[in-house]
C-alpha cells in the first residue's frame, strides 16, 4: 500500500504527461490510500480539464465515479493534530497545508507518499518519494 496525493491520482486517471509513470507505480503498488481531502482536489482538476482541456462533463463524472469506488476501501480521516505538527514544518501555504495531509496519512499507515509535488519530497523526505523515483525503485 501507498498513499496517493491528488497529483498521482490525477495522472493515473486523466491522459496527462505523467500518466505512464503513475500507471507504473500502480502495477508495482495495487493498493492506494488517500486522505478524504482527495476527493475535492481531484473534482478541482476535473473541472480544469473541463475548462480547459475540453474534458466533456459527462466524462468527468464517469471518471470521477470510477475513481471514487477504486479509492472507496481506502479512504481515510486524518487527525487534525497530526496535520496541524506537519504544518509547522513548512511556509503554511495552502498547498503545503493540503500536502501535510496526505504525509500525516502515510505516517499513520506506516507506509509511502508517491507524489508528483517536489516540494513536499523535499519538506518530507523520510515520508514522501517522488513519482518518477518511485518507478522502477519501488515503494
Amino acid at each position: 500500500m501507498i498513499v496517493a496525493d491528488a497529483d498521482l491520482i490525477s495522472y493515473f486517471w486523466l491522459d496527462v504527461g505523467r500518466t505512464e509513470a503513475a500507471r507504473a507505480v500502480r502495477r508495482q503498488e495495487a493498493t492506494w490510500a488517500a486522505p478524504s481531502l482527495w476527493r475535492s482536489e481531484f473534482r478541482n482538476v476535473l473541472a480544469q480539464h473541463i475548462r480547459h482541456r475540453g474534458l466533456d462533463r459527462t466524462d468527468a463524472v464517469r471518471i470521477a465515479v470510477r475513481t471514487e469506488t477504486d479509492l472507496e476501501e481506502h479512504t481515510y480521516d486524518v487527525p487534525t493534530d497530526a496535520v496541524l505538527r506537519l504544518v509547522d514544518r513548512t511556509d503554511h501555504s495552502s498547498r503545503r497545508l493540503s500536502g501535510c495531509e496526505y504525509v500525516a496519512l502515510a505516517q499513520q499507515l506506516g507506509v509511502a507518499l508517491v507524489t508528483g509535488d517536489r516540494a513536499v519530497v523535499e519538506q518530507f523526505p523520510d515520508t514522501a518519494v517522488l513519482l518518477e523515483e518511485a518507478v522502477g525503485g519501488g515503494v
